[in-house]
């Protein structure tokens, strides 16, 4: 797997302090190319994830994964819901969680083969240099009401939800008393 240095996009990021790193979420950028994503994030968003996945299989790195991303957002409308322990936290997905998008510009689009395969073996890396993950979600999950599609099957021929097959994480989705 071949993965390109991002860091020039100098995307926001924070410190993570001594935050354990527990998670994946799972994006797509809403763009069709990653050039268009960084550049929107970098300047319109002020958003960024640990890695993008292009369309032909490569990995860009654009933040460091000791740093925290701002991938999953807070807006003071929407709790951003990840996994703590065995109860739900809420608003801490991004402290506690490595944010990996797909170049997808969300339109039905499904994702590509060198991108499954690229996402696989991007997880099963940060496993072994973060041996704390134990699981994996999307943005979908943690906020449906920001992104009430993203990643569902209907849009990339993808099922995701199988990831615990690929990846030996536990696949955390939303409980459906949290709306």
């Amino acid at each position: 797997m071949k993965i390109l240095d991002g860091l020039k996009w100098k995307l926001a990021s924070s410190g993570r302090g001594a935050t354990v790193i527990k998670g994946v979420v799972l994006h797509w950028t809403a763009s069709k190319t990653l050039s268009s994503a960084l550049s929107w994030m970098s300047t319109a968003r002020k958003g960024s994830y640990h890695y993008v996945i292009d369309v032909d299989g490569v990995v860009t790195k654009c933040v460091p994964t000791s740093r925290k991303a701002w991938h999953t957002g807070r807006d003071g409308k929407r709790a951003n819901l990840c996994p703590k322990d065995e109860g739900v936290a809420e608003g801490i997905a991004n402290e506690v969680s490595i944010g990996i998008s797909f170049v997808n510009p969300g339109d039905k689009t499904p994702l590509t083969s060198p991108q499954i395969e690229a996402v696989k073996t991007l997880v099963d890396m940060l496993k072994h240099s973060l041996p704390t993950l134990q699981w994996i979600t999307t943005h979908h999950e943690c906020c449906p009401s920001a992104r009430p599609t993203e990643l569902l099957m209907e849009y990339t021929q993808w099922d995701w939800k199988i990831a615990s097959q690929w990846s030996g994480l536990k696949v955390w989705t939303r409980p459906k008393n949290l709306g």
